[in-house]
């Protein structure tokens, strides 16, 4: 009773060394505060636009804080230290200034969800040689080089170190410095780009479970093409992939990560991957993978086969299945906050049906009551193309099950291009309760295995039908093609009629690389009829952008993450509240 009675206290007296400092506790204790005490007292659209959107300013700028980072200098991994910078990177204004010339758009803020510290659980890592030091010939007498584990240098294939990395989780750089351990006095070869050794490291993949704080092992090797089909196995006496050399390789990792992890094992689980490939690909493609079966994957030690992401306290989204041969996100917790936003578009209304209602409305003269955002769709079907394990699609799902207006069946399509995300794709599936019998009478969940240019026209299939697309491409972009099938067909006169309410009429786009975003755009604006060559009683379609939110996933680096929302709208019959 005495707190809640005590009165406010006031801000400390400016002008002293105590005064600054407890000045300073006094305004980081009243911004976090006011974050959350100011949306009690915001008006309902207000907290809905700050729950989807991001936080509030104090509260966003707070998780930034200066890289101090002793590799700094060395490492081209990161380019922005202070936290101004990082909040706003460079490549911000290159980005809102398409907006507002390409749509007249103001683009927000990007979205700060997580630390500037720590925020990577996955990190790819180089294994090359490098002279030795004296530190190095107190271990190893016999070679004269020695491995150095670590990132590229900047227009270069020169290995640099990074033990004491500031964005990596503190089990990354744990993992780090055994991986160090062991290679120094291990027998197996280091991969040498001018004269490439079969059976050769050349890189590793390590990456957290954030719940056990576990690091899953990934070790890449050289390998011939074979014309022997090798399937997956998880079997230690396999003899076709693994070489003595690797197995004691693996033997010492595993008894060196007891050591390391202290009260538990670090290793989650050591896979090794072999392919034949040369390029700047850590992985083979999944083309490789599934054709030419020269690329092999094997788990060699660990009884669960996969990482299982469960999201921490205040975090959204479902539990994920992440194998090591599908993609993973590096910040889990960015990751998860920019879901939201997308379940939220989905269940928003479709131009169609607001279409239906505004003709209701002109031909009974009576106004609509209620939002149109409280009303159910009847069904619902989506297809997710790049969908990796299927944790955006799944958890618009999961969204849309927990609202009391849900639609009365829903319909997920996902495909991938690399076959292992199928299995964590039904994995992940049951672990959140999808695949329960109760559901199963409102839900139908599909996953193809196919590139976007291959799987373009299932869109348009009676049997998909899809009206909302969600498409999370790599750095390349969606490319012509897709555009062409998948959003250009969609403005065909077939498809504007009203009685055609199952066609695509929302494309939500996932980009990772704002260059090959801004080029897909400007494709997608050229589908738009000119005005002027166009009869006035015939309708203009296009597609039009609803919203756009850039997302801070990578701090320290000049990058974002954008999701964008177009609709496909007919104009000169009905505008759009």
């Amino acid at each position: 009773m005495r707190e809640q009675q005590r009165a406010p206290v006031s801000a400390p007296p400016r002008g002293t060394w105590a005064g600054a400092r407890a000045r300073k506790a006094w305004n980081d204790r009243t911004l976090v505060s006011a974050a959350f005490v100011t949306s009690s007292f915001s008006s309902r659209r207000r907290r809905r636009r700050r729950q989807y959107y991001g936080q509030t300013e104090p509260l966003r700028l707070s998780l930034l804080r200066r890289i101090d980072c002793p590799h700094w200098e060395a490492c081209a991994g990161c380019t922005l230290q202070d936290a101004t910078a990082q909040a706003r990177p460079p490549i911000f204004e290159q980005v809102a200034t398409f907006f507002a010339e390409t749509f007249g758009y103001q683009l927000p803020e990007p979205v700060v969800a997580s630390s500037s510290h720590h925020w990577r659980t996955l990190a790819k890592l180089a294994v090359r040689r490098t002279p030795k030091t004296p530190h190095h010939n107190r271990v190893d007498k016999v070679r004269s080089w020695a491995p150095q584990l670590g990132l590229f240098r900047a227009g270069t294939h020169e290995v640099v170190a990074i033990p004491e990395c500031q964005v990596h989780h503190a089990a990354l750089n744990k993992a780090f410095k055994c991986l160090e351990c062991v290679l120094a006095r291990s027998a197996v070869a280091i991969y040498d780009e001018r004269r490439p050794r079969l059976e050769s490291l050349r890189y590793v993949q390590l990456a957290v479970e954030r719940r056990t704080g576990r690091v899953q092992l990934v070790l890449v090797g050289y390998r011939e093409p074979t014309s022997q089909p090798v399937a997956p196995s998880r079997r230690r006496t396999d003899a076709s992939l693994l070489t003595p050399t690797w197995r004691m390789l693996c033997d010492q990792l595993w008894e060196e990560g007891k050591r390391f992890g202290s009260k538990q094992q670090l290793w989650h689980s050591i896979w090794v991957h072999m392919h034949a490939g040369r390029g700047n690909a850590i992985f083979a493609s999944a083309h490789e993978a599934s054709q030419t079966e020269t690329a092999q994957w094997q788990q060699v030690y660990g009884d669960a086969p996969f990482i299982i992401d469960e999201p921490l306290a205040g975090e959204p989204g479902p539990v994920m299945v992440l194998p090591p041969f599908a993609f993973q996100q590096a910040n889990l917790t960015a990751y998860r906050a920019m879901l939201p936003l997308i379940g939220f578009w989905c269940m928003q209304p479709l131009p169609s049906s607001v279409q239906r209602r505004c003709n209701v409305a002109a031909m009974t003269s009576q106004p609509q009551v209620g939002t149109v955002a409280s009303r159910s769709m009847p069904v619902l079907r989506i297809a997710e193309f790049c969908a990796g394990v299927g944790s955006i699609g799944l958890s618009v799902v999961r969204q849309m099950q927990q609202l009391p207006n849900a639609p009365a069946h829903i319909y997920l399509w996902a495909s991938d291009i690399h076959p292992g995300g199928q299995v964590a794709f039904w994995e992940t599936a049951r672990r959140n309760g999808l695949l329960d019998e109760r559901v199963r009478s409102a839900l139908e969940l599909r996953y193809q295995v196919g590139s976007m240019t291959a799987l373009a026209q299932r869109v348009h299939d009676p049997k998909v039908a899809a009206s909302i697309v969600i498409a999370d491409p790599p750095r390349a972009g969606l490319g012509p093609v897709f555009i062409s099938e998948v959003l250009g067909k969609a403005l065909t006169p077939s498809a504007t009629d009203d009685a055609a309410s199952s066609r695509l009429e929302r494309f939500i786009y996932v980009s990772c690389s704002m260059s090959s975003f801004m080029r897909d755009v400007r494709q997608l604006v050229s589908f738009a009829p000119n005005d002027r060559n166009r009869d006035a009683s015939e309708p203009t379609v296009c597609w039009t952008l609803r919203h756009a939110q850039p997302y801070l996933f990578f701090p320290g680096a000049d990058h974002l993450e954008m999701v964008a929302v177009f609709d496909r709208q007919v104009r000169g019959r009905c505008r759009m509240s």
